[in-house]
């Protein structure tokens, strides 16, 4: 039911000057107008959102999402209302209900901009970018001139692989506002994936221009230049990620952050800080460290642990993230994992003189032995082809399964899907079979165990795959025509990889001709 206006001049006095409170950042004021609005006027909507807002500043979010569904109750047509719960809502993990919130709000209010974004980030944060893109065209139709929405959609199609459409949303709002940085970052963004390398960086260069303190526009720039090679540059830029919302936080360790001092006889705490995949690659920077006499402690996740725990050169000790804090007494140094090839100047040589130097674990590798000397005769093949669904990059860098069909009536081949989650449990494509294990492994030490024993892995752009050529395992990697900087612009080789050879698509999206050069490949041996 929508709210009655208040009941007098006084209330309605009550009730703004506790509304300039909250505008004015004085909290406790605003408590008080409020309770007070409350105790003459107990159907107050906005006094109870009021409330709520000032809860959910402190952190009280149980109590702020009660108080803001009271008000919701008494204003059920408010959709600023509605959309603070679905804040709330939201940062207590209840994303579906935050969601659906959102949805009804924008069927009596479809130009509210703010439930347009809101919705569209939570569809976001679970993996749901396809049906983001779809709500980002119907908000943009909604409110065309919502410079913000209008940009996320061409985020969003550009995460989509709809990169030339991407672009003109972007270039629209360069054009109609050259002064805003966010356009040209976002026009960048889709050049970069478009393969217009110079126009990208012009682009991401203005946006710099234009708020050259903004950590994002840096980090964006440092992708294109380590794409192109450009790796001082690159590395440069990407120190600049510690200033984004967005970028996991730095440990608040007593122990001075390493600037590339004399670490001859030091002991250098290294801290991960993204994927597993940045842990496996980077983690060879231990040997390189340890040449120049520093011993290497390395903050070590749970799924991580098993395989790392074998011995990685260089590393001398791991230790769980909890407890680094209460060992930072006995830490000369500490380190981001992904700032090493600069503090090592050794930015431009991936080091791949030094695979392999992640190995398996030798009773996992008894065990899953076993399991590959029970299959029938022929080559021993593994095949990963899609990501975490979470990683905004896996619409674009993961196959689609039905692609695998361009594997079927190959002769003496054994598939082995290693395939992980709800897509392992899929069946394969009509002409297809395959020994589905994705469900068994529980870590990373068990891939390592498996990839090692096989004949070659087949794999897109994930962790395991960084695994594989860590171990200097045979991989095939399948990568979109412009793929994540580490596999670089052109050739079939890897740097970084020894024993990996890459498989690139032509025009972005062909994955047909992917999988041809796949198929030939294996069939001329």
């Amino acid at each position: 039911m929508p709210s009655t206006p208040p009941p007098s001049p006084h209330i309605a006095q009550l009730l703004a000057q506790a509304e300039a409170a909250w505008n004015a950042g004085e909290l406790e004021r605003c408590e008080q107008l409020a309770r007070q609005t409350l105790s003459q006027w107990p159907e107050s909507a906005m006094a109870w959102n009021l409330l709520g807002m000032v809860a959910s500043r402190y952190g009280q979010l149980e109590q702020a999402a009660q108080l803001m569904t009271q008000a919701a109750k008494l204003d059920a047509t408010q959709a600023q209302i509605r959309t603070n719960l679905a804040i709330v809502l939201s940062q207590l993990g209840e994303l579906a209900q935050a969601s659906a919130l959102l949805a009804q709000t924008l069927e009596f209010a479809p130009e509210h901009e703010t439930a347009w974004q809101l919705l569209a980030q939570l569809l976001e944060m679970q993996g749901q970018f396809a049906e983001q893109a779809d709500l980002l065209r119907q908000a943009h139709a909604r409110c065309p001139g919502s410079l913000t929405l209008q940009l996320m959609l061409s985020d969003a199609l550009n995460t989509m692989g709809e990169h030339v459409q991407a672009a003109k949303l972007a270039a629209d709002v360069t054009h109609r506002y050259p002064k805003f940085a966010d356009g040209w970052s976002c026009l960048g963004c889709a050049q970069e994936k478009l393969g217009q390398i110079d126009a990208a960086r012009q682009s991401l260069q203005r946006a710099i221009a234009l708020k050259p303190q903004e950590g994002q526009l840096h980090v964006n720039l440092a992708h294109l230049e380590l794409l192109a090679g450009n790796f001082a540059d690159g590395w440069r830029e990407y120190e600049w990620r510690f200033s984004c919302q967005q970028s996991a936080p730095l440990p608040g360790l007593s122990a001075p952050r390493w600037q590339g001092e004399p670490i001859n006889g030091k002991v250098l705490l290294l801290w991960p800080e993204q994927g597993h995949g940045d842990t496996l690659q980077f983690c060879r920077y231990a040997q390189l460290l340890a040449t120049r006499g520093a011993r290497v402690w390395l903050v070590c996740v749970p799924a991580l642990w098993p395989l790392l725990a074998q011995g990685a050169p260089g590393i001398e000790r791991l230790l769980p993230p909890e407890q680094a804090a209460a060992e930072a007494g006995q830490v000369d140094f500490w380190a981001p994992l992904l700032s090493l090839p600069q503090l090592t100047e050794s930015g431009d040589d991936p080091l791949g003189y030094l695979v392999p130097y992640l190995h398996p674990e030798p009773q996992r590798q008894a065990r899953w032995r076993a399991r590959l000397d029970a299959l029938p005769p022929g080559r021993r093949i593994g095949l990963i082809w899609s990501g975490n669904p979470l990683n905004g990059n896996n619409p674009t860098r993961a196959l689609p399964r039905a692609q695998l069909a361009a594997l079927a009536g190959l002769d003496n081949v054994q598939w082995i899907s290693l395939q992980m989650g709800a897509e392992g449990r899929q069946a394969p494509p009509e002409g297809l079979s395959w020994h589905a294990w994705g469900d068994e492994i529980t870590d990373f030490a068990d891939t390592a165990a498996i990839v090692s024993q096989l004949d070659l892995l087949i794999s897109t752009d994930t962790g395991p795959a960084h695994l594989a050529g860590a171990l200097g395992a045979p991989t095939w990697l399948l990568v979109q025509r412009v793929p994540d900087w580490r596999w670089g612009l052109n050739g079939e080789q890897c740097a970084s990889y020894p024993s990996m050879r890459l498989f690139r698509q032509r025009e972005q999206g062909d994955w047909a001709s992917v999988m041809r050069a796949v198929r030939a490949a294996l069939l001329a041996g």
